[in-house]
């Protein structure tokens, strides 16, 4: 883990500072808003996976008695059937804006977005978003003293090994070191986390 996240920073430092720097211009929004918020309702973390695909069907049927979760790629694919997410989530530097925000950035005012400090800011600064929070990536190296100094945000969440399990972790803020629920869910619903596709999906 430790040589991977050595790795990743020294490919993507240069990038990543300049879009922290960008998330600077953002008003800071504290996660503390949602603590216990979701008391006595369910969270539906939608990845895009082929589980997604089988389950469609279901998730229209049953969309409005779930709070609905979705990461960067999936948001399209939820608008286009007429799902609106409460919440996306953003991670990466390098998500590509154009084919994944731009065709739906004009229908997001009921969703809120939690992007990382780090990822490509063009998602902040598009889209009618209800509102927009911060944060930045704890990890081994602890690099993530870097990005708050850059950045100025104070929301740190423990990264993921991958967008879709940042919903996970974006929900409970739970790490080896805090056992904590921060949302309060009483159920987390997961579809698409199959990481895989059918040959035929």
């Amino acid at each position: 883990i430790i040589k991977q996240s050595m790795s990743c920073y020294q490919q993507w430092a240069p990038v990543w500072r300049i879009n922290a720097l960008e998330h600077r211009n953002f008003p800071q929004r504290s996660f503390e808003d949602f603590r216990h918020s979701g008391i006595g309702r369910a969270a539906l973390l939608v990845a895009n996976g082929y589980s997604f695909e089988e389950h469609i069907d279901t998730i229209i049927k049953y969309k409005d008695n779930v709070d609905i979760v979705c990461c960067d790629k999936t948001l399209g694919h939820l608008i286009e059937r007429g799902i609106k997410p409460k919440f996306c989530i953003v991670c990466d530097a390098n998500v590509n804006y154009e084919k994944y925000l731009k065709p739906w950035q004009d229908q997001l005012k009921d969703t809120i977005l939690f992007i990382n400090v780090c990822a490509n800011p063009l998602w902040s600064k598009n889209g009618n978003w209800k509102s927009i929070y911060t944060y930045v990536n704890k990890d081994v190296m602890n690099y993530e003293k870097e990005f708050i100094e850059i950045s100025g945000c104070k929301n740190v969440m423990t990264a993921g090994t991958n967008v879709s399990n940042m919903m996970v972790v974006l929900m409970v803020q739970a790490d080896n070191e805090n056992r904590q629920n921060l949302m309060s869910y009483d159920k987390l619903i997961l579809i698409g986390f199959d990481y895989s596709w059918k040959q035929d999906g």
